[in-house]
Formats: C-alpha cells, sequence, structure tokens
C-alpha cells in the first residue's frame, strides 16, 4: 500500500488463509497486503508465519499493524483447516468467550417481558419513569424484565436460584439472584 510508511518494520506480505476475520478483512486472502511488525520478531523473505493484526490503513490496497508474530507449529494444523469461514469462526470464539465471562448460562424459552417494578428501576436505576433532564440518546437503558422457563442450566448457578432476568441487549441476558418481584 502506497500510503503506508516503510521502514524495517514494514513487510509486503501473501496472505494464504484467513483464520479469523471481521467481515471487512475477510476478503484479502490470496493477497498482497502491507504489515507493521512488532518489534519483538524478525522475518525472513519466504517464511510462513502467523499475524495477529488489525486493520490499520485502507486505500488502494491495505495494511494492518501486527499485534504478533508466530511461525506455524505443527500444532495449528487444526486451526489452519482451509474452507472455515473466517467471519464464522471469529462470531463463535467472541461467542464462547461471552459464555466463558458469564455468570450464569441457561436454555430455556421467554415467558413474558415487562417493566421492572419500582423497587428494580431503584437498584439499577433505570430510567422508564424519571423526566429527562438534557439530551436524549440512543444510549439511555430502556429497562425490561424477562421471565424464563429454564429447561437447563448449561453453566453456573444453580437455576432454581436464579428466578429474575432483565435483559440487557437481544438474546443476552443477565442473571441476579432470586429477588423479590
Amino acid at each position: 500500500m502506497k500510503a503506508a510508511p516503510v521502514n524495517q518494520r514494514t513487510a509486503i506480505v501473501t496472505v494464504d488463509q484467513i483464520i479469523e476475520s471481521p467481515p471487512d478483512l475477510a476478503g484479502y486472502g490470496g493477497q498482497d497486503i502491507t504489515v507493521q511488525l512488532t518489534n519483538r520478531r524478525r522475518v525472513s523473505v519466504g517464511q510462513e508465519m502467523i499475524f495477529h493484526s488489525t486493520g490499520w490503513l485502507y486505500g488502494d490496497g491495505i495494511a494492518v499493524r501486527s499485534l504478533g508474530e508466530e511461525p506455524i507449529k505443527s500444532h495449528d494444523a487444526a486451526m489452519l483447516v482451509r474452507g472455515v469461514d473466517p467471519v464464522a469462526r471469529r462470531a463463535e470464539r467472541e461467542t464462547r468467550q461471552h459464555f466463558k465471562d458469564a455468570d450464569l448460562v441457561v436454555f430455556g424459552k421467554v415467558m413474558g417481558v415487562r417493566l421492572p417494578s419500582a423497587r428494580e428501576k431503584k437498584r439499577t436505576g433505570a430510567a422508564a419513569d424519571r423526566p429527562h433532564r438534557g439530551i436524549i440518546s440512543e444510549h439511555d437503558p430502556k429497562w425490561r424484565e424477562a421471565v424464563i422457563h429454564a429447561f437447563s442450566r448449561e453453566y453456573g448457578r444453580d437455576v432454581a436460584r436464579c428466578s429474575q432476568v432483565s435483559s440487557r441487549s437481544a438474546g443476552i441476558f443477565h442473571a441476579s439472584q432470586s429477588q423479590e418481584i
């Protein structure tokens, strides 16, 4: 890429395979891209590497900044299986990480959705009935309580102890311990 500064940390790399990617970077397989390398590792012409990178410059081509480089090892074979969609692989990894970070994951059916009780509004700071002071924003919370019939607990504490669930975003729920509704 012409706009990328050229120095000892710049490399032109042919992308053999994209392992994980956001949608805007998924189509660069088989193309040459500019990579700004980290200072941690030297690379040689012809060396096969895995680059952990982030988009940097877009224009007549693309330049990425490497967050880390590593030589390909035999234990990387499972990750380098061709035909796997790099966007789907990234989404699956992020979903697994999201579930790993959760206190509770249940499989169930939403039985009802309602406005939070006055007590819950006070506890969470929900602004459903408060007059607005200032600019209304898309970031203002629109709290709702969802009643969920849990079929199974996939991860976390005993599902019987978690009777109140408040929705945070579409399809993602945060459960708190039983509270009076």
